[in-house]
């Protein structure tokens, strides 16, 4: 549609305008806090934060239990991470008993506690002290450079 005619459109319609404006303004803001929690959050973050979001979302409860028709793999694509990472966290949880899954299932066994548990959603910053301490105290980066040909 071009853009004249949604401009006349809101202009005729104001309640056209608010509502295309609210749809605007929250994938902005989804946008924006995706960008900050690739940048800011751990991995494990992420992905609990992304749970919750689509159990509210999506999930259906019984019995105090709320299920999710997605994979790890949609789950590695949604938060920006690799499906093998996702594998190896759900994998944890699931031996914690904080979630359990299947193949094309995630099932939050108790949301509540999901939520309250030492990774859920927080906007953890570290400071610059603390990042020049955690690099002193890490193994040397190995650079996974190609050897120089002939």
């Amino acid at each position: 549609m071009p853009a004249a005619t949604v401009r006349d459109l809101c202009l005729k319609y104001p309640t056209l305008r608010a509502t295309i404006l609210e749809q605007v303004t929250t994938r902005l803001r989804e946008a924006h806090e995706k960008l900050r929690s690739v940048a800011l959050e751990r991995v494990e973050q992420r992905l609990a934060r992304m749970l919750l979001t689509l159990a509210e979302k999506i999930g259906q409860a019984e019995k105090g239990i709320v299920r999710l028709s997605v994979t790890r793999q949609e789950l590695a694509d949604m938060i920006g991470t690799t499906v093998e990472t996702t594998i190896r966290i759900t994998t944890k949880w699931q031996s914690q008993g904080i979630i359990s899954s299947s193949r094309h299932e995630i099932s939050l066994d108790n949301p509540s506690d999901f939520a309250s548990s030492p990774f859920r959603v927080s906007s953890h910053r570290r400071t610059a002290r603390q990042n020049r301490h955690s690099t002193q105290d890490a193994p040397p980066r190995r650079s996974w450079c190609l050897p120089k040909r002939g």
